[in-house]
């Protein structure tokens, strides 16, 4: 079960830094357009966070309660492992 939450954690933190990351880059385009038009920056970039925050959230849970399904058997497949490899 551990293992399941591990890789769910992991699947939330990927998300989120992609997901943020395509944010930001639009954060800084509207600093930049500001600034070259003398125009106020659009801040509704820290909405799109908060969405993102939502959207890796989601995933991670989705993530969680698949490979805890295939670890316990009730799913076909193999749940994650973490075990140190020889």
């Amino acid at each position: 079960m551990m293992d399941s939450l591990k890789a769910a954690l992991w699947t939330t933190l990927f998300t989120f830094i992609a997901t943020a990351g395509m944010a930001l880059l639009g954060l800084l385009a509207s600093v930049q357009e500001a600034l070259n038009s003398g125009t106020e920056v659009d801040y509704s970039t820290f909405t799109k966070l908060i969405f993102a925050a939502v959207i890796s959230g989601a995933s991670g849970l989705v993530n969680w309660a698949v490979r805890a399904a295939q670890a316990s058997g009730k799913l076909p497949g193999n749940g994650p492992t973490y075990a140190p490899q020889d």
